[in-house]
């Protein structure tokens, strides 16, 4: 993709004015809607999403500078990295079963997720599927827009930590989270992926870990797992197990940025010691 010479001005404001509308109007459209019917699942939170928020990211992505360009849009086989991959499948198994600890530990109220939950349809039902492809869709849009445009757009004039702060809060913001579990999901996704964007330049990782997240939680509705999380106990040790195997993994695949960082501190400790 050619991007411009130069950012044109129109870039600043399209970006915050099209976050605000975005919000404004699922919260406009709510007194019009049950929140818990399939229209406004499907108006509210995928058809409006992928058509506003991919027409934006489209015209802000190409409007990037040749000279600082935004994260990649996809990568090819060559360039996969199977370790990474890895352990981004990993680590969205352990943000998937997230929500189920929280409330297991914290004692919350229970809540099975839409599209099954709210009896709309029956996986016999075309438009179950049709509403997955949608959310696949709306998956790969909302990368593109928070971990890809919004976050280079904001790097390049506040630093990373800024960017990635301001990220989080209004990915977390735009999904307008009703339960803390979920709230806690969205902030451990979006530190997550902001992680593989920030690493690998590309928001390709970020969209599976969103994929496979979303694609579990919907599973994870039926009657089997809902016994296997709640009831019997083990989905929380399973967290436990994946979440020891993540943090192995990470630790053999970033080893030597771990050890430059400590032989820095390390090196600071000694400093401070001889002064």
């Amino acid at each position: 993709m050619r991007f411009s010479q130069k950012e044109p001005s129109w870039v600043s404001v399209l970006l915050p004015l099209w976050m605000l509308y975005a919000v404004l109007f699922v919260l406009l459209i709510q007194p019009f809607f049950n929140p818990d019917s399939a229209a406004f699942f499907l108006l509210g939170r995928l058809i409006f999403p992928i058509v506003g928020f991919g027409i934006t990211s489209y015209l802000v992505y190409r409007a990037f500078p040749a000279s600082s360009p935004p994260p990649r849009l996809w990568i090819s086989s060559q360039q996969l990295e199977w370790r990474v991959l890895l352990f981004s499948i990993i680590g969205a198994l352990c943000l998937s079963y997230l929500p189920y600890v929280v409330v297991v530990t914290f004692g919350l109220p229970q809540h099975p997720p839409p599209i099954l939950a709210y009896g709309w349809w029956s996986v016999y039902d075309p438009l179950f599927y049709l509403g997955n492809l949608l959310i696949l869709a709306s998956n790969y849009i909302e990368e593109l827009y928070f971990r890809g445009v919004l976050y280079a757009f904001l790097k390049s004039r506040t630093g990373a930590g800024i960017a990635t702060l301001f990220t989080v809060c209004a990915f977390t913001l735009a999904h307008l989270p009703q339960y803390i579990d979920i709230g806690v999901l969205l902030i451990a996704l979006s530190l997550f992926s902001s992680f593989l964007v920030q690493k690998y330049n590309t928001i390709f990782y970020a969209f599976i870990v969103h994929t496979l997240i979303n694609l579990i939680s919907y599973i994870s509705v039926t009657r089997q797992l809902h016994w296997f999380f709640y009831e019997s106990g083990l989905g929380v040790k399973l967290f436990l197990l994946l979440f020891a195997v993540f943090c192995i993994s990470g630790v053999f695949l970033y080893r030597d940025a771990l050890v430059r960082v400590f032989s820095t501190l390390a090196t600071k400790k000694i400093a401070r010691t001889g002064m």
